[in-house]
């Protein structure tokens, strides 16, 4: 039987993955990663239920701590009580009749698992320099344009139009837009075809 449970990577993980991109710094991954919820970019998952990102940003904030030399990530509650909530009846006492006085209440149990949505944090992971930025569009039409000419040669014509339409058909909607990468290829691909002597 298939599990509807989230595919997740524990916030250990998430943090031993992501501390060399970092400079080892736990707090610099905490605030990257509580950015990336934030903007639900990376889901954040309550015992197997992805949190939504209005939910996370209402009621949560991911924290590091460092004890006895250990890091760790945390999830903080920002001042409201935040889990499962339980409904139940409670007797508060008996009316003349000697019925009882039902009260609807409800509790709220904490969390005893938080990770991140494994697919999302790779995506994220993906975008992000060591320096812990994304990666711009213009360096992202600069590394793809370099992979395609080491992997495929120049485009035929070899012009920037030839390069930017080989770039969009291979990567689709994930391609930045047509003006922009104008403002980069000319000028590359200038360079190139005088290190090649074309």
């Amino acid at each position: 039987m298939m599990s509807d449970a989230p595919d997740v990577l524990t916030l250990d993980e998430v943090l031993e993955q992501m501390l060399p991109l970092f400079d080892d710094d736990p707090f610099d991954v905490a605030v990257w990663l509580d950015d990336q919820c934030r903007r639900a970019d990376i889901y954040l998952v309550a015992d197997g239920i992805i949190v939504p990102g209005d939910r996370y940003k209402m009621y949560l904030t991911i924290v590091a701590f460092v004890r006895d030399k250990r890091a760790t990530l945390k999830v903080k509650l920002q001042g409201r009580p935040f889990g499962h909530v339980k409904n139940y009846e409670a007797i508060v006492g008996h009316d003349k009749s000697g019925n009882p006085i039902k009260v609807l209440s409800e509790s709220c149990e904490p969390i005893e698992q938080w990770a991140v949505e494994r697919k999302s944090f790779e995506v994220a992971r993906s975008n992000t320099k060591r320096s812990g930025r994304p990666i711009s569009k213009r360096e992202w039409v600069l590394i793809e344009s370099a992979a395609y000419i080491v992997e495929k040669d120049l485009p035929n014509p070899p012009t920037a139009d030839a390069l930017y339409n080989e770039l969009a058909g291979i990567h689709g909607v994930q391609c930045p837009s047509r003006a922009l990468a104008m403002e980069v290829l000319p000028s590359l691909l200038r360079r190139i075809k005088d290190v090649l002597g074309r």
